[in-house]
């Protein structure tokens, strides 16, 4: 089973340039990858895709003022129940107008190489998302962990990803350890038998208090995602839709997988979807 994974941030460029330079390399070597940014007055979405020759790929270049609700429809689409082919995502990314052909190019290998170019029209603080589609679960999220950017916290950021649970799990726990370091954290999860949120806050003694909330799906945990709006609107939003269950502050855990291993664990299935989101 082929996998997707989706990766969104609101910083400063600096900030942005860091999470994005910190991808992994295998990433960019996937046979479609798409970046989309959004500054003030300025947007843009890159199609790459891999061409036979494996050191060669084609790009197709959209240009405009707005990405409007693009962003939030691919997170959706890159949890779907139903794996998407790489065609789905070409087609929601060409919805936005004409993209101009710029050819073949020479294949970056890092994610440097791949992202650095566009992000030079970009200053003050933009959002940008990275979506690969077509990763083996070998390759995809084969190691988050230089995207820790030398303790830089954008505003938000959101890693997504859905396949089978291995490698969901091995995933999880390679992003950050600077993600459970947070002020605020969320992590939602779904598998055969349900959904849940798992909502963590971090105290000024450093312990942090978790709130559980369970679902049929993750469908309506995810309508108010904050790609361009406030934050702070989603953190009060899910408590006033979902019955949370709080439990008493404990220690913080260190790592990704202290704080995801036991609710993945938690849920069925052979494949799950997943969901990590920064505030």
């Amino acid at each position: 089973m082929r996998t997707v994974e989706f990766h969104g941030v609101q910083g400063t460029e600096d900030e942005v340039a860091r999470r994005l330079f910190g991808l992994p390399n295998a990433l960019v070597s996937a046979p479609c990858y798409m970046l989309l940014l959004q500054g003030a007055g300025r947007a843009e979405a890159r199609i790459y895709r891999r061409a036979e020759e494996e050191d060669l790929g084609s790009v197709r270049v959209w240009t405009g003022e707005d990405l409007g609700t693009l962003p939030d429809r691919l997170t959706r689409m890159a949890l779907s129940e139903t794996p998407l082919p790489i065609t789905a995502f070409d087609e929601a990314l060409l919805e936005l107008g004409a993209f101009e052909d710029l050819g073949l190019v020479p294949r970056p290998v890092t994610a440097r190489g791949a992202f650095g170019h566009p992000l030079r029209h970009y200053t003050g603080e933009l959002r940008a998302y990275v979506l690969a589609a077509g990763l083996p679960p070998a390759q995809g999220g084969t190691s988050l962990t230089a995207a820790a950017g030398n303790g830089v916290r954008p505003r938000w950021e959101a890693h997504v990803v859905a396949g089978p649970r291995r490698h969901v799990a091995a995933w999880l726990f390679a992003l950050p350890r600077e993600v459970v370091a947070r002020e605020r954290y969320a992590l939602l999860l779904e598998g055969s038998d349900g959904a849940e949120i798992h909502a963590a806050e971090r105290a000024e003694d450093g312990k942090v208090s978790m709130r559980v909330a369970r679902m049929a799906r993750l469908d309506a945990a995810l309508a108010r995602l904050p790609y361009g709006a406030d934050v702070e609107e989603l953190w009060s939003w899910w408590p006033a839709t979902f019955a949370f269950t709080a439990s008493p502050p404990a220690l913080a855990p260190a790592t990704p997988r202290a704080a995801f291993g036991l609710p993945l664990d938690s849920l069925d299935g052979d494949v799950v979807r997943a969901a990590v989101l920064c505030l």
